[in-house]
């Protein structure tokens, strides 16, 4: 039978990444709806969500009760040893799978620097006062979402949201609907608005007030207040709405809830490569290195015989870089060592 895409993506991942690392045992449970008839699809999705929920209960688990982690995505698969299907159902136009997965034990620091694209889940509901001009409400829920998105926030989940909600305002229930949601994060936006003509120009001026959530805490409010000059009231209001959700998303992403963690600190440092038989495996080391977001940079420098040096740029040390080598590449058929403030890297066992 021809194997699918997905089905080879996840497969060539898990081989991949299958056999390094300690790991623990947990299990998942997904499902997905069929849609249009489309059982495969519906399979493949019930088990690549089984499969997250298992790292998000290992993740869970690891961690303190009041931490949040990133939304889990099909990248962290590279933690992924191996998994095995437990049960699968199909009942009422939906596929359900439990998967027991093998995950290799790793931190949330490995997150940042292994996961390419880190996001987290939001969903957001939006109040309005004030004068809107000439913009109608579903045009500012677009321009809320893309903004959500452009920082991070992965809004998928928001349909189903507001479907649950329906009209309902009240914030109590608000929350719980929140509560039973997916989501990682709940917005609670307030805009208000003023719009006024001046002259041949339309002055706006928007105050935003923020709230969020996460089912185990509120954070402190946020208020951004923005104003724009322009020949129109949509072009002016829009404008303003931008840039207070901007200065919001600014200072959420900085203070409270950091996807990417940055580090200014660039360090330098060589590897010798020694009693290789081919070069090939040199680069194959850099690259299984530069893959996991652990040097920013490589550049091979001298040759000689059996021998290699290359220059890398990385944030970590010496002594933590080589630790994620020796953690995550088990099947190493190496010697590696800090000598002289450079990793050596002897090859002799090949």
């Amino acid at each position: 039978m021809k194997r699918s895409f997905c089905n080879s993506l996840i497969f060539i991942i898990i081989f991949l990444y299958g056999n390094i690392g300690f790991s623990a045992v947990f299990i998942g449970e997904g499902d997905a709806i069929i849609e249009e008839n489309n059982l495969k699809v519906a399979e493949i999705n019930a088990r690549t969500n089984a499969i997250k929920n298992s790292i998000y209960n290992y993740l869970k688990n690891k961690l303190p009760e009041d931490d949040t982690f990133p939304e889990i995505t099909t990248e962290y698969f590279k933690f992924l040893k191996s998994y095995k299907i437990l049960s699968r159902s199909v009942e009422n136009y939906r596929v359900t799978y439990t998967v027991e997965s093998d995950i290799i034990d790793f931190d949330i620091e490995d997150v940042y620097h292994m996961v390419k694209n880190i996001v987290a889940s939001a969903v957001y509901v939006i109040n309005l006062e004030g004068d809107l001009g000439d913009i109608e409400e579903n045009e500012i829920r677009n321009i809320v979402e893309k903004k959500l998105n452009s920082y991070s926030f992965d809004t998928k989940y928001e349909g189903d949201y507001l479907f649950a909600l329906k009209d309902e305002r009240n914030v109590d229930e608000v929350i719980t609907h929140f509560a039973n949601s997916k989501a990682q994060y709940l917005f609670i936006l307030l805009i208000d608005s003023d719009v006024t003509r001046i002259d041949k120009n339309v002055y706006s001026r928007v105050g935003l007030l923020t709230n969020i959530y996460t089912r185990e805490k509120k954070y402190k409010p946020i208020k951004a207040i923005s104003t724009t000059t322009a020949k129109d009231s949509k072009e002016a209001f829009t404008s303003s709405i931008n840039k207070s959700l901007d200065k919001m998303l600014d200072y959420v992403s900085n203070n409270m809830i950091k996807l990417n963690k940055n580090n200014n600190s660039i360090n330098s440092f060589n590897i010798d490569f020694e009693n290789f038989k081919k070069v090939g495996d040199v680069y194959e080391l850099l690259d299984f290195i530069a893959e996991r977001g652990w040097i920013i940079s490589y550049n091979v420098g001298s040759f000689e015989r059996g021998k290699v040096v290359a220059e890398i740029k990385t944030i970590f040390s010496l002594e933590d870089l080589v630790d994620r080598i020796l953690k995550y590449k088990e099947d190493k058929k190496f010697n590696i060592a800090i000598e002289n403030d450079k990793i050596k890297l002897d090859f002799n066992s090949l």
